[in-house]
């Protein structure tokens, strides 16, 4: 794994460079000044000053007592580790997880102290039960950073502490513990002070431009599908893409939300800044994206609504959905305008109900002029039957579009009226309290926790690396003398930071940053000790010196925040090598035995984690896909039995989601945003197995479709108001064969999928299980649609015999959706909505097979398949020319189109459509979430 780790790494930085020339100067200056002005750079700034300002310190004696000596790094861990943004709050949260750590570590050593009595051999025990009991922090993932500093300080406390009384215990502890405050006050104040930025104003502003993003979005979808153009060259159509963006950008604005108690409103204590609220907002707005996402799915290469077929089919009286657009993309730029300003949306023009109700009109109109001039052929060709269930989806969604709008009008009011109302002044301004009681939280939840295996085993190796490490630093240190005078004065503290930072609980990212921190430390450390040499103890030149390796390390950091360990590396040389001897006259000793200590702890870190139950990140995530995929199976056999149950019964309401189906839906979410970070967090995983992203992104796609098929089924009847059983009776009660056979091939598809997906690369057999899994649901697809054919020439029958008899003057006015016509609306609306909402899932699917047949042994390189998808290439014409007459019984226009244009329509779009990946790449390296 390391071998082709660091071939990978190799040959792309040789790929990126061999092309240079000096042509590429200029750009490279340019690309450069960018760098040196962006919002990373001045972050780079604030932590480099506030890290040397607080290191100076060190440089009187009168603080040097009552310090200790790598109260710079202290410093420097709350911006990089403790900090999950570089914003206000952030800042804030970090110094708060400083504090908290330095307090339960001092208060560990203090009794570690009083109980071992002076003695070496008892601390050294009474060390490792103290690591095993901070290490229980770390349980919980998002404790991490504060199980990490509470252990370091622990640790680093008692190394220097070895022999010391009970009576002194409180003199030698109390410098860490006052060290801890003080760097938390200074991050605190320095993000107050040295460029702020609010996280609320953030989160604010990304809601807003995610809001307009959205409207503009809407705006050209309306200006494509309304155009009376009916060209059909290949327009360049980036909705599908503006939709990924919008959806990345979300998920960044939702790590803010915690963020808030973090920053409380001094100037007005009384007003209220509900979290819940803020993320019930985003996840509406979210919806919405979502929505507008599966419609540009269908305009994306004009294959299924092309410009102008609604103006076709309508003969240009499209004013009402021309208004019905253009309302809401009004009503959306408001609502961003008056979350902006902290406006009441209540004044806002609410979209009129005479207008929902014509756009419903307008709607069965079209409906309407499709099915009665589809038996004439005289004016116009009959499009393909893709194209008018695409047709109908993409009228029901303007339902959808306006039911999401009206959710987020009514949080942006609720968070309006929360702000107006006078509450609690101790929870708006001291709620951030609760961060105290995080780690009893964990000690409470500690029975469960331990009763997990991989829990016990990720403890058992991390204190078996801390009693392996400090063996000649408490041990032996407590009964030689000699041992002790030289680990107190060459940091023999090293080698046990290297165990509580570096150690990870997947083999693969411990390897990853030992192997980063030791060639950092190498380099770091020969920088310092140079600079020791030529400087001596002048503390401005050490300080400019510091301050400029620490700027020129921590900028690129900031940018790809998964090598922050390679920055820790290079920072904790500079302020140990330096900071550390200040005063006590420099020697090459003390670089050199860190070095050595460096790598002794890198070297039992490694050795233990790659012997003692080596626990597999890829090997978790590869598990955990595999949950996902069989949750995703589960809920596309539930939603289909439920499509089934809803048209057997007559109803007023939509479906109503079940707490089952709910908590599947919860449990996939969470689970993919786990792996988002995951992934995008340890690159060794995706350099290592790159099926792993791809498969994240095929299931992320799935999901989301999944969503979309839940709310068809959710949706209310609004052309008649209830629900009938027409489609049933019609319909579905003769194609329970058919939605079996498409349940039973799509689960052997997922079956077949999760079985080679979670074996070893050298496992994998052929390919030949997946594509017969793939080949029985495509015959599934082909059988369920050729049905539906069937049955849709069938009803061009009845409505041509309809529409003869209206002018044959049979009655006076012909009404839509007589009691004569087999269907009744909103039954066909919601089963035609339904049959798209499948093709989509099914879309998705077979991308999902595209990277499952991609597996292939040792070679994970994605490689389109041959045999199947070249059979249902997305090659949909626009019209049926065996249509063209309606003469003769559907069943035998049925058999004459059936073969032809089953073989024609692919349930498969372009796979292009699908990089989620890109966006979710990209998130982590704006948020640097949870950096270790």
């Amino acid at each position: 794994m390391k071998i082709q780790f660091l071939k990978q790494l190799f040959s792309r930085v040789w790929y990126e460079t061999r092309a240079l020339s000096w042509s590429d100067v200029p750009r490279f200056f340019i690309w450069l000044g960018k760098i040196l002005v962006s919002r990373n750079s001045l972050v780079a700034i604030r932590i480099t000053v506030v890290s040397l300002a607080i290191n100076i310190c060190v440089f009187f004696a009168v603080m040097r007592d009552r310090t200790v000596c790598y109260i710079a790094i202290m410093e420097y861990l709350i911006h990089t580790i403790a900090a999950s943004h570089s914003h206000v709050g952030s800042v804030f949260r970090g110094g708060l997880v400083m504090a908290v750590a330095g307090l339960i570590g001092s208060v560990l050593a203090i009794v570690s102290l009083a109980m071992a009595d002076g003695s070496g051999v008892a601390l050294y025990f009474i060390m490792l039960v103290c690591c095993f009991l901070i290490a229980i922090i770390r349980l919980n993932p998002h404790l991490t950073p504060l199980g990490i500093l509470a252990n370091f300080m622990y640790g680093a406390t008692l190394i220097f502490c070895v022999k010391t009384s009970p009576s002194r215990a409180w003199f030698v502890v109390y410098p860490t513990l006052l060290s801890a405050v003080w760097s938390g006050v200074a991050a605190a104040l320095a993000g107050l002070l040295i460029f702020p930025k609010l996280a609320r104003t953030q989160l604010r502003s990304n809601v807003v431009q995610n809001l307009n993003r959205s409207a503009d979005t809407l705006e050209r979808i309306s200006s494509f599908v309304l155009s009376e153009d009916s060209d059909k060259e290949n327009v360049t159509f980036t909705a599908v893409e503006d939709c990924y963006a919008i959806h990345a950008s979300l998920l960044y604005t939702r790590t803010f939300v915690p963020l808030i108690p973090f920053e409380p409103d001094i100037l007005h204590p009384f007003r209220e800044e509900p979290s819940k609220l803020w993320e019930t907002l985003i996840k509406d707005v979210d919806q919405l994206v979502l929505y507008i996402e599966a419609v540009s799915g269908i305009l994306r290469r004009e294959r299924l609504i092309s410009k102008g077929s609604l103006h076709m089919l309508t003969n240009g009286s499209l004013d009402t959905l021309k208004d019905y657009f253009n309302h809401l993309c009004k009503l959306v730029t408001s609502l961003a305008e008056c979350l902006k300003v902290g406006k009441d949306p209540s004044q806002l023009e609410r979209l009129p109900i005479d207008l929902r109700s014509d756009m419903n009109n307008e709607v069965a109109n079209i409906f309407k002029q499709f099915w009665i001039n589809s038996h004439s052929r005289s004016t116009r060709q009959l499009p393909s039957s893709l194209e008018s269930v695409s047709l109908i989806f993409f009228s029901f969604s303007l339902r959808t579009f306006d039911d999401a709008i009206a959710k987020i009008s009514e949080d942006i009011q609720e968070l309006y009226r929360k702000r107006q109302e006078r509450s609690n002044i101790w929870k708006n301004l001291f709620s951030w309290l609760e961060i105290v009681w995080e780690p009893i939280e964990v000690f409470k939840r500690s029975p469960q926790l331990l009763r997990d295996v991989d829990n016990l085993k990720f403890l058992f190796r991390q204190v078996l690396s801390v009693a392996i490490i400090i063996v000649p630093s408490i041990l032996v240190a407590g009964v030689s003398k000699a041992d002790y005078n030289f680990t107190q004065d060459y940091n023999a503290v090293s080698a046990y930071i290297m165990v509580i930072i570096i150690y990870m609980r997947g083999v693969e990212l411990t390897w990853y940053r030992l192997l980063l921190y030791c060639l950092t430390t190498v380099i770091s450390s020969a920088l310092a000790y140079a600079a020791t040499v030529f400087a001596g103890e002048d503390p401005y030149i050490l300080t400019l010196w510091m301050g400029l390796w620490i700027y020129a390390a921590l900028v690129p950091t900031l940018y790809f925040p998964s090598y922050i360990i390679a920055d820790l590396g290079f920072v904790f040389a500079q302020f140990f090598t330096i900071s550390c001897q200040y005063g006590t006259n420099f020697t090459f000793v003390y670089p050199a035995s860190r070095v050595v200590s460096v790598f002794a702890g890198c070297f039992v870190v490694g050795l233990v984690s790659a012997t003692f139950w080596p626990f597999k990140a890829s090997k978790d995530c590869q598990k955990t896909l595999i949950d996902i995929m069989e949750k995703e199976k589960q809920l596309f056999n539930d939603f289909v039995d439920h499509f089934f149950l809803c048209n057997q019964q007559v109803s007023t309401e939509g479906w109503t989601l079940t707490d089952e189906i709910a908590e599947k839906l919860s449990f996939i979410e969470g689970q993919l945003t786990k792996l988002r970070t995951v992934t995008n967090l340890d690159p060794s995983i995706g350099l290592t197995h790159p099926s792993i992203p791809k498969m994240l992104s095929a299931v992320s796609s799935i999901f989301r479709r999944l969503v979309c098929m839940k709310v068809v089924l959710s949706a209310k009847p609004e052309l008649t108001g209830r629900y009938l059983t027409t489609v049933w009776n019609n319909y579905l009660s003769s194609m329970n064969e058919q939605y079996q056979l498409l349940k039973s091939s799509t689960t052997e598809l997922f079956d077949s999928i999760s079985k080679r997906f979670g074996i070893n690369s050298s496992q994998r057999g052929d390919t030949s299980e997946i594509e017969e899994s793939h080949e029985r649901l495509f015959y599934a697809y082909e059988n369920l649609f050729g049905e539906f054919r069937k049955l849709r020439m069938y009803l061009i029958e009845e409505v041509s015999k309809l529409g003869t008899r209206e002018s044959s003057g049979d009655v006076n006015e012909f009404p839509w959706w007589d009691k004569d016509f087999p269907l009744h609306p909103d039954d066909a609306v919601r089963h035609l909505t339904f049959l798209y909402s499948l093709l989509q899932v099914l879309d998705t699917i077979d991308n999902l097979a595209l990277v499952g047949t991609s597996l292939k042994p040792g070679n994970e390189d994605l490689r389109l398949r041959k045999s199947i998808s070249q059979s249902i290439r997305n090659s949909v014409e626009l019209s049926e020319p065996s249509l063209s007459g309606l003469d003769g019984t559907s069943e035998s226009r049925g058999d004459r189109s059936l073969n032809r244009e089953e073989r024609e329509i692919s349930f498969r779009q372009e796979s292009s459509i699908f990089k989620d990946s890109r966006e979710e790449r990209k998130l982590t390296l704006e948020m640097g979430y949870y950096k270790v």
